[in-house]
C-alpha cells in the first residue's frame, strides 16, 4: 500500500524491486491508483530465466526445492491488464555473465542481498555435501571457455492509466 494519495504522480518508476512482491496485481493496481490521468509505469524486474542454470542444478539435486521462481513477462502483461493498464510494452533482454567458480556465484548472491521477502530464496544449501554436488552438476553442464555461466534477464516495462 503505497502512502500516496489518488492521482498523486505523472510518473511511478521502481527498478528491481517487484519481482519479490507475491500478489503483483495488487501491486500493480498501487502504482495505478497513485498515477494521475494518462500517467506511465516504468519498471524493471529480474524475469525468469535469471538464474536458470543454479536452480536446474539445484533441482538435480533436490526436485521440487521450492526455489523461488521469478515472474514470466506473460504473467507481469496479464497482472497489468487485470491492474487496469493499458498500451503496455514489455521487453525483455537476456545477458549471461561467467564467473570462476560455484564459490563465486554463491558469494555473489549473498553480496547483492538476493533473498525473498516470504522466507529464504531457498530452504538452506545442506552443507557441504550439497555444495560439493552442485559444484560438479555446475561445472559438468554450464562450464565454458570463460567460466561457468549464469544467465540474467532483465524485463522492461512501460504502461499507461
Amino acid at each position: 500500500q503505497l502512502p500516496f494519495k489518488d492521482s498523486s504522480f505523472n510518473f511511478v518508476v521502481s527498478n528491481s524491486a517487484y519481482q519479490w512482491v507475491n500478489d503483483l496485481p495488487f501491486a500493480f493496481s498501487e502504482a495505478r491508483r497513485v498515477l494521475k490521468k494518462q500517467g506511465i509505469f516504468f519498471f524493471c524486474v529480474f524475469g525468469a530465466e535469471t538464474l536458470k542454470e543454479l536452480r536446474f542444478c539445484i533441482d538435480k539435486i533436490r526436485p521440487g526445492s521450492g526455489f523461488f521462481l521469478l515472474p514470466r513477462k506473460d504473467k507481469l502483461k496479464s497482472d497489468l491488464i487485470s491492474s487496469g493498464f493499458r498500451d503496455i510494452e514489455l521487453i525483455c533482454e537476456a545477458r549471461c555473465h561467467n564467473y570462476t567458480d560455484i564459490m563465486e556465484i554463491l558469494h555473489w548472491l549473498k553480496y547483492t542481498g538476493t533473498s525473498y521477502s516470504e522466507g529464504s530464496f531457498f530452504t538452506g544449501l545442506g552443507g557441504r555435501s550439497f555444495i560439493s554436488r552442485l559444484r560438479q552438476l555446475y561445472e559438468s553442464y554450464f562450464r565454458n571457455s570463460d567460466g561457468l555461466a549464469m544467465t540474467y534477464e532483465a524485463v522492461l516495462a512501460r504502461a499507461r492509466k
